[in-house]
C-alpha cells in the first residue's frame, strides 16, 4: 500500500480500500498508523505526546518536503492531502488515538492514512536512509529495550484503541 502511495498509484490505492474487508482495510491502517507514531516518536526530542506545535511543524515538513524528493508522491496525493489534514491525521489518529473511521469520510478513511505515512518517509528520512526504504528498514528494524519490535507495539496500540 505504502509503494502504491509512493508511486502515486492511487487508482491502486482505491481499489485495496474498495475490494478488500473493513478488517483487512483497518489492520493496513493500523499499520500506518504505527509507522507514523514511530517517526514521530523517533524525530521529536518532545516527551511524549507531542505538543500542537510540534505536531504542525511535522505536518507541514511532511507536505513542504515532497517538493524535492524526486518521488511521484509529490505530485498527486487524495483530495484532502494539505499540510492541515496531516496534522488533523497526525494529532487525533496517531497521537490522539481516534479511529480514522471516525476523524475523515469514507473515502479518506484509507487513503489519507496509506499516502500521509508514505509522504512522511519520504519527507523525513534521516541520515542515513537514502531511499523511503531504507526509512522503513530502519523502523521495521526499531526494538525495544527487552527486544520487541517497537512498529509492531505500535501497531497493536493502534488496533487495540480502534476496538
Amino acid at each position: 500500500m505504502l509503494e502504491h502511495a509512493v508511486q502515486a498509484e492511487l487508482a491502486a490505492l482505491i481499489k485495496i480500500q474498495l475490494t478488500e474487508s473493513a478488517e483487512t482495510c483497518g489492520l493496513l491502517v493500523d499499520q500506518c498508523i504505527a509507522l507514523a507514531d514511530c517517526i514521530l516518536d523517533r524525530r521529536t526530542s518532545e516527551p511524549w505526546p507531542p505538543t500542537e506545535k510540534v505536531i504542525r511543524v511535522f505536518a507541514t515538513a511532511t507536505v513542504s518536503g515532497l517538493e524535492n524528493s524526486g518521488e511521484k508522491i509529490a505530485h498527486t496525493g487524495p483530495p484532502a492531502a494539505t499540510s492541515d489534514a496531516v496534522y488533523v491525521y497526525l494529532a487525533r489518529v496517531v497521537v490522539g488515538g481516534e479511529p480514522a473511521t471516525t476523524v475523515f469520510p469514507p473515502g479518506e478513511s484509507v487513503l489519507l492514512p496509506a499516502w500521509t505515512t508514505a509522504a512522511m518517509l519520504v519527507s523525513l528520512r534521516p541520515e542515513g536512509a537514502s531511499t523511503w526504504q531504507d526509512h522503513l528498514q530502519m523502523i521495521w528494524d526499531l526494538e525495544t529495550t527487552d527486544g520487541v519490535n517497537y512498529c509492531a507495539l505500535a501497531a497493536i496500540g493502534s488496533r487495540f484503541r480502534r476496538r
